[in-house]
């Protein structure tokens, strides 16, 4: 389905996301913008394969990179725990993975406050081959609008991917975001930029040169995301075309 006559630049769109998946995504000894960690070196910190143990410094660094610090004040020792405990995991299911982890960060801040997006960006990385969709205000507002482009009952609004007791409903989004893929496949763009993408880090070091390591499929997940964050940035601040390539790392909760 097309949603071009609301976002009004789907060629500008995707070549942000795609140029965003290129920059956050250098080989794991390479920094973004000289100072952030990229996408690639957190899969090789997190990897379960990995020798390391992860602490409270590095623990720290991940959420300040990722703008999970704002409101939070955290126990980084606990939240550490917590991913020595996911890179355990052996099957890791997305939906309910998120939400139990979700909840374990919640024990992890002195607030209690929900961690919906921290779980979803520490499981993406953890666990590559996972159908995780990360959780954010921009992407969910996307989600939202496409969910209503293709008449999908359900809440609407900000209420849309909340549960009735006031919960983040991760399974709702992750639906959304599993329709979402299901229609960028069928997008000969879409497929093409993917295309450029494996071709791009085929062969070059790091985890997602190693299809056996990192699927094809996060690849694509990791454009959508940021393709479903542009969109979100043009429903919310209406701005006519994003400039490629300059997005957080993630947007946060």
């Amino acid at each position: 389905m097309s949603n071009e006559h609301l976002l009004c630049d789907r060629r500008r769109l995707l070549a942000a996301a795609k140029d965003d998946t290129l920059k956050w995504c250098p080989p794991p000894d390479e920094k973004v913008a000289d100072r952030h960690l990229s996408d690639q070196h957190w899969m090789c910190i997190f990897d379960p394969a990995s020798e390391g143990v992860v602490d409270a410094q590095t623990v720290h660094r991940f959420l300040v990179q990722f703008q999970l610090t704002n409101r939070v004040v955290w126990d980084k020792q606990a939240v550490a725990v917590a991913i020595e405990r996911l890179r355990s995991v052996g099957e890791f299911e997305p939906v309910a993975g998120v939400a139990a982890l979700a909840e374990e960060l919640r024990t992890c801040n002195a607030r209690g406050l929900r961690q919906t997006s921290a779980a979803s960006k520490l499981s993406v990385f953890a666990k590559p081959a996972a159908e995780v969709f990360i959780w954010d205000a921009l992407a969910s507002l996307s989600a939202l609008v496409r969910d209503r482009l293709r008449g999908e009952p359900g809440r609407r609004g900000a209420k849309h991917f909340l549960l009735p007791g006031g919960g983040h409903d991760y399974a709702a989004f992750h639906a959304s975001c599993a329709r979402a893929m299901a229609e960028e496949r069928d997008r000969a763009d879409f497929r093409d930029a993917v295309a450029d993408l494996d071709t791009h880090f085929h062969g070059r070091s790091g985890p997602m040169g190693d299809r056996t390591r990192v699927p094809l499929s996060f690849v694509e997940r990791r454009l959508l995301d940021k393709l479903m964050f542009w969109e979100g940035h043009i429903l919310k601040y209406g701005v006519a075309s994003p400039a490629a390539g300059t997005s957080t790392p993630m947007a946060a909760e």
